[in-house]
């Protein structure tokens, strides 16, 4: 996935709390923050046709990666393609920072409203970040709710 998104947690080895082990705990708020990311995302996607809405978004974890270590993922797909062009921007507002040109005709052609335009080249389009600012977004307001979550159910299995 372009433009990943991966977070994960490392406690203690072999860490537990009154018979409970943290693993439980860590990996339901680690799939909470996961998801919490996920329809973030979504909902900061421009919308024009909903494709990219509706499956331009990936999504992976929590997966266990050694004992006591989980980490989970929010992602950009690659397909629809237009996905990444939206997210960076192209042309001169891109990564290439410089205009659009034809690369075999003379001109490129383009219809708006029955409309045909044929210019020699094209600004681009501006980034529409919407994956930083899902992620600024629930780190700023979700994450640190769910960790204090996380913080109260440790402390009420150690107060048992």
């Amino acid at each position: 996935m372009a433009n990943d998104i991966k977070f994960s947690v490392e406690p203690a080895d072999g860490f537990s709390i009154g018979g409970i082990p943290i693993d439980a705990l860590l990996k339901d708020a680690l799939s909470d923050i996961k998801d919490k990311m996920a329809a973030e995302a979504r909902d900061q996607i421009p919308v024009e046709t909903g494709e990219l809405k509706a499956t331009g978004i990936g999504e992976f974890g929590p997966t266990k990666i050694g004992p006591g270590r989980w980490v989970a993922g929010v992602g950009l797909k690659k397909d629809p393609f237009y996905g990444i062009f939206v997210h960076d921007g192209t042309g001169i507002y891109g990564p290439r920072k410089s205009r659009i040109y034809p690369r075999t005709a003379p001109y490129l052609k383009f219809t708006i409203d029955n409309r045909t335009f044929r210019v020699r080249s094209v600004a681009g389009q501006e980034a529409q970040p919407f994956m930083d600012r899902a992620f600024e977004i629930v780190n700023a307001r979700y994450v640190p709710a769910r960790v204090e979550r996380l913080r109260l159910a440790i402390q009420a299995f150690a107060n048992n």
